[in-house]
């Protein structure tokens, strides 16, 4: 007859069962499940930083946009005359007009989209009667990261007045990117209308139908 003698640890109640603790194998398995568990999480955490940095990138962009928006409304809607817009080495694309400042004088703007530079930008000098200054004023940068295709998505386009629609409108297309890649973009648009042009004003005439005007305003600097 065998008989099995069982050493009860220091401290342990009477008749319980001695701890076996861990092996080996069941330690290294459970590292290995917690890496596992750890490598997941900060996948998922990254995952969602860079989501909202993109979301963030573009949210700006998108906000640049809505203010030239408003900036083009408060000129473009007191305006005499619109011209029609133009491109100029298939990567930026202008348009003019005379509208009054804030002290009603009569000022020329012009704005443009750069395709080279994804920028748009504004310049504005005084208009007739006074006379333009010797030197062309300077570019001002409105938004950034604007990514229009020049033929697919003209910035801008002039809606002539007529005797059904006796206002000239400006239809503004802006497709804004994020500023870190050229994919997740977002087009935003808005019609203005010149509420002191009609079918009469100057700029508004196209007889050869070429989307030129055939007298337009604001041209004391050519479209570079």
């Amino acid at each position: 007859m065998t008989t099995r003698t069982q050493t009860a640890e220091p401290g342990a109640e009477p008749g319980t069962e001695p701890s076996a603790g861990f092996t080996l194998v069941e330690y290294t398995v459970a590292m290995a499940i917690f890496v596992t568990v750890i490598a997941i999480v900060a996948g998922g955490v990254a995952l969602m930083a860079r989501d909202v940095v993109k979301t963030t990138n573009l949210s700006t962009s998108t906000d640049q946009i809505r203010l030239a928006f408003n900036r083009l409304d408060r000129q473009v809607r007191y305006a005499s005359q619109v011209n029609f817009p133009g491109t100029v080495g298939g990567t930026r694309w202008y348009v003019e007009f005379l509208a009054p400042d804030g002290k009603g004088t009569p000022t020329c703007h012009q704005w443009r989209v750069d395709t080279a530079t994804d920028l748009l930008e504004e310049r504005s000098w005084p208009g007739p009667p006074a006379a333009a200054p010797g030197t062309a004023p300077t570019w001002r940068a409105v938004a950034s990261t604007i990514a229009n295709d020049p033929v697919a998505d003209p910035p801008f386009v002039l809606v002539p007045a007529t005797t059904t629609q006796p206002q000239q409108g400006l239809k503004v297309t802006l497709v804004a990117r994020r500023a870190s890649a050229n994919t997740s973009s977002v087009t935003l648009q808005t019609s203005l209308f010149a509420r002191n042009s009609s079918p009469q004003s100057d700029s508004n005439d196209d007889a050869d139908a070429n989307k030129v005007s055939d007298t337009p305003v604001c041209y004391d600097f050519v479209r570079p």
